[in-house]
């Protein structure tokens, strides 16, 4: 179908560009007539023309090796397509996903997929971190797998909703966090030690009031 599209399309421009030679001329009367230029007339028809006939040549050589282009393209896919379909075999699944230690190309590979997985801004901040201006011309190495790592655990275990105690994804980022942030993180929890201290004992006057309230009624 893409031959036949891309025939179809090199049809439709040499109709349009009025360059065509081999025209066929119908005359719809009493009866239908089809005239085919001869040779002899061709010639005539370039010599009037000048460098018509170069020019449209020319164009041919770009067409044709345009579509040869395209055609190899078309080879390429179809060969990835086939690739694409070993990983889905298991004795192949066996032999690619083992334990041994990753290649050099692998170290890259790992890499720029953790890159992907992120989100622009995730992104971003790890080029800048790390000092990349193009990803895929990066010649990555195992340091760059230890931050990229830990900034994959944050970008995808920290959530906004709930808590380090509520959520199990937290949890896990938080005892990652303060190894790095002891004293940040133990300010930031008796800061908020001392609002909830001050919060419990209002609360418990309260509740103890009501109760003496009840008492007395």
């Amino acid at each position: 179908m893409e031959e036949l599209k891309e025939e179809y399309k090199e049809y439709e421009d040499l109709m349009a560009s009025g360059t065509v030679v081999d025209a066929i001329n119908l005359f719809t009367q009493q009866e239908v007539k089809v005239i085919i230029t001869t040779t002899e007339v061709k010639d005539e028809v370039n010599a009037a023309s000048g460098n018509a006939g170069h020019d449209a040549t020319k164009a041919e050589i770009v067409k044709i090796e345009d579509r040869e282009k395209r055609s190899k393209e078309l080879d390429a896919e179809k060969i990835w397509e086939q690739i694409r379909g070993l990983l889905a075999v298991k004795e192949n699944q066996q032999t690619i996903y083992v334990y041994e230690a990753l290649t050099v190309f692998e170290v890259k590979a790992f890499c720029i997929a953790i890159f992907q997985s992120f989100g622009y801004h995730t992104r971003q901040m790890a080029c800048k971190i790390l000092g990349i201006d193009n990803v895929m011309t990066y010649k990555f190495d195992l340091n760059d797998i230890n931050a990229l790592a830990r900034i994959l655990v944050f970008d995808k275990l920290v959530n906004a909703f709930g808590s380090h105690i509520s959520s199990d994804h937290n949890a896990i980022a938080y005892d990652v966090i303060k190894r790095f942030l002891p004293k940040e993180i133990t300010k930031i929890e008796l800061d908020q030690q001392g609002i909830t201290e001050a919060r419990v004992e209002r609360v418990g006057k309260k509740i103890k009031a009501l109760k003496e309230k009840l008492i007395h009624n």
